[in-house]
């Protein structure tokens, strides 16, 4: 099938009834490379074969957009021929470039997903610690193997960093934190770095003075404070036991040497986990197994106490924050929902414990579709700003009231 050419003369003449007069119109038919047709001066009334009359309103480019984007793509072929052919080859690069970008993202998260998605053993419906049992594990480490993650230690053993100077002294401010408190205390919150940093230090040091990590400990401690210290015009009593980096066996290893001796809160209140995931490199399920052995341990303690099991908090890849969606890829939040939806199943499961989603107040979702951390909740890709804090202490304290009322 051979192409037509249509060549539009500028010396075009109106007829009496408005038919427009074409010049040079040339057709190249199949076969015939050579056969030309030229009008000239043609009556509107002519009925010849070889009569060609045109409407003038049908072919005006201001009235007909097929027509006048026919015209732009002809005139920047003939004048700009080789602007013309790069731009094609720009444009389509450019898409190329997308379906590669978009067939990327999700080949790679169903990869992801497939990987570890795998699990044996439904940890929601177990009743005692004793039922956690190793063997059944999938594999071991969040790359979906075996061999790389040797720090990712036994879920069910504690396991103290006593290696650490640091945490050595933490773990003894916390003691004396805890045996000084007052005995209303309405809510124990324990855990990680972003626990610790609510009584305003970090790793067991308030941070160099005026330096930026200072002032957001020293904000983050005023923010928790106003809601959970009476004095400074909070609802409710409570104290923040935390020591940054800390997996849930070295939470297991503070409930068991006596960093919560004697208390007895009406709540208690667990953060931990995400160290486990990205400090140590466990797998979402060994993960859950440690978060699951602690609580069996705060159990153990009958302190009627009620427990609520915080989400884990979302966590960046990339600068920019994002979570989730077109074009997005953090294997990180993927692991982390796993575990909080095992962790909410155990919780319904349960009585007395609850969960509390702390995703939706920490995210934004964009007008694309895009889920985004909200970049002034927090310092960087783990850890909560003053303000962050803020937020999360207000949506605690909304959720403990429900719980207590």
């Amino acid at each position: 099938m051979s192409f037509q050419t249509f060549e539009f003369s500028s010396n075009s003449q109106e007829s009496n009834d408005g038919d427009i007069i074409l010049e040079g119109i040339t057709l190249l038919h199949e076969g015939d490379d050579s056969a030309s047709m030229s009008a000239r001066n043609i009556n509107s009334t002519s009925t010849s074969t070889s009569t060609w009359s045109f409407k003038k309103n049908y072919y005006s480019t201001e009235k007909n957009p097929i027509l006048a984007v026919f015209a732009l793509f002809h005139y920047t072929f003939r004048h700009h021929r080789l602007g013309f052919i790069l731009s094609i080859i720009l444009v389509g690069a450019v898409y190329r470039t997308y379906q590669y970008e978009n067939w990327n993202w999700r080949a790679e998260y169903e990869k992801y997903e497939k990987k570890h998605s795998s699990w044996d053993i439904d940890y929601t419906s177990i009743h005692s610690s004793l039922e956690l049992q190793l063997s059944e594990i999938n594999h071991w480490c969040l790359d979906g193997g075996d061999a790389n993650c040797h720090k990712c230690h036994d879920p069910t053993l504690p396991y103290a960093r006593l290696d650490t100077e640091k945490w050595r002294e933490a773990h003894v401010l916390n003691i004396n934190k805890s045996t000084n408190i007052p005995s209303d205390v309405d809510v124990i919150f324990m855990g990680d770095g972003n626990t610790e940093a609510r009584s305003g230090t970090y790793m067991g040091s308030i941070g160099r003075a005026n330096s930026h990590l200072s002032k957001v400990l020293a904000g983050s401690k005023e923010n928790f404070n106003s809601f959970f210290q009476k004095k400074h015009g909070g609802i409710y009593n409570g104290l923040a036991l935390g020591i940054d980096g800390d997996t849930s066996p070295n939470l297991l290893w503070r409930i068991q040497n006596n960093e919560f001796a004697g208390l007895h809160p009406n709540v208690w209140w667990i953060t931990i986990g995400s160290d486990d995931l990205f400090s140590t490199k466990c797998s979402e399920e060994v993960t859950v197994i440690g978060i699951l052995r602690a609580i069996y341990e705060l159990m153990s303690l009958q302190s009627g106490s009620m427990i609520v099991i915080n989400s884990l908090l979302p966590t960046a890849v990339n600068r920019d924050l994002s979570l989730e969606g077109k074009g997005i890829i953090n294997e990180y939040w993927y692991s982390i929902k796993t575990v909080n939806e095992q962790l909410q199943k155990f919780a319904v499961r349960h009585e007395g414990v609850y969960f509390f989603g702390a995703t939706e107040f920490l995210t934004t979702r964009h007008k694309n579709g895009n889920l985004y951390m909200k970049k002034e909740l927090f310092m960087d890709k783990f850890h909560l700003s003053a303000e962050g804090q803020g937020v999360l202490s207000e949506a605690q304290a909304r959720m403990l009231t429900n719980i207590l009322a």
